[in-house]
């Protein structure tokens, strides 16, 4: 076997590394640390998780900020929020985190064009009140929006996953909490006001 291709499949079996927060978090929890509860605050600089450990009945607590890293961690072990408040928040992030890679290759204005569509077509009953029947339609051909919607399916049922399979939430609780996510995620990207209004002047 060639050195390159040793090394390719050497690093795609052991995946990304932790951050260094991560790390420490993980040396911790080998150490004999136990995760309590884990809170996500949102009002400092900013995103972070504050996770409560035990250890030999002595409480500790570490914060760790927003990261693919520690969102990789968190579902590797199926460590849930303390509320599913803040589920709805962590997951409006990881979806930030998610939607960044397909933004890129379609464009921002075309992804969340793309987008508005698929979350009309599939109605979450929060996100879609927040939307407020305003629609954007993509002007492209045929196949490249097939494409393009087989993409944005593919992020929505990535974090569908993440909460039915790694947390164990039931259906109706990741479907209710997704929808949550996604109303946070819609306001913050489209600058939308918290009541509902057309969204004509997103276009």
């Amino acid at each position: 076997m060639g050195p390159v291709w040793q090394t390719f499949v050497e690093q795609a079996i052991a995946g990304e590394h932790d951050d260094p927060f991560v790390g420490m978090l993980r040396r911790q929890i080998a150490a004999g640390s136990r995760v309590v509860r884990i809170h996500i605050e949102l009002a400092s600089k900013a995103p972070e998780y504050r996770v409560l450990l035990e250890r030999l009945r002595q409480l500790s607590e570490l914060r760790i900020p927003h990261s693919p890293s520690f969102t990789r961690w968190s579902l590797e072990i199926s460590a849930r929020l303390a509320s599913t408040e803040e589920e709805e928040q962590r997951f409006a992030l990881v979806a930030g985190d998610r939607f960044e890679p397909i933004m890129e290759e379609l464009g921002r204005d075309y992804a969340d064009a793309i987008l508005i569509e698929r979350l009309h077509a599939l109605r979450p009953p929060r996100t879609t009140a927040v939307l407020a029947r305003g629609q954007i339609i993509p002007t492209a051909p045929g196949q490249a929006r097939k494409r393009a919607s087989r993409w944005i399916d593919g992020f929505l049922q990535s974090m569908v996953g993440d909460l039915g399979k790694a947390l164990r939430y039931s259906n109706k609780e990741a479907a209710s909490i997704l929808d949550g996510a996604l109303e946070r995620f819609a306001l913050d990207r489209f600058h939308l006001p918290a009541e509902p209004r057309s969204l004509q002047s997103v276009g």
